[in-house]
């Protein structure tokens, strides 16, 4: 499962990767998706992004608070507390 989730997040930034460098210049969306904290302080990313021509993607990733990643999420989405649903915007570009 952990190897699914890092494919799935390695190919949503991809496709943003690949829309920033595509064609004409466009601005980043506000928002790329949701992050839910779950009771337990599960961090649930519903994320979406539009690709150049038209297409689109989404995925959604999970990050247990034993994640090796779990505290850079964290730290990207707060404020957020368990029971709760903010949106996400897109990571910078390095």
């Amino acid at each position: 499962m952990k190897k699914f989730q890092s494919l799935i997040a390695a190919a949503v930034v991809l496709a943003f990767g690949i829309a920033a460098f595509a064609g004409e210049p466009k601005s980043e969306p506000a928002t790329i998706g949701t992050a839910e904290m779950k009771t337990d302080g599960t961090i649930v990313l519903r994320l979406q992004a539009e690709l150049p021509g038209g297409g689109s993607g989404e995925g959604q990733l999970v990050y247990p608070p034993t994640h090796t990643d779990y505290k850079r999420i964290l730290e990207h989405v707060s404020p957020i507390a368990p029971g709760q649903t903010v949106l996400v915007h897109p990571w910078p570009t390095p």
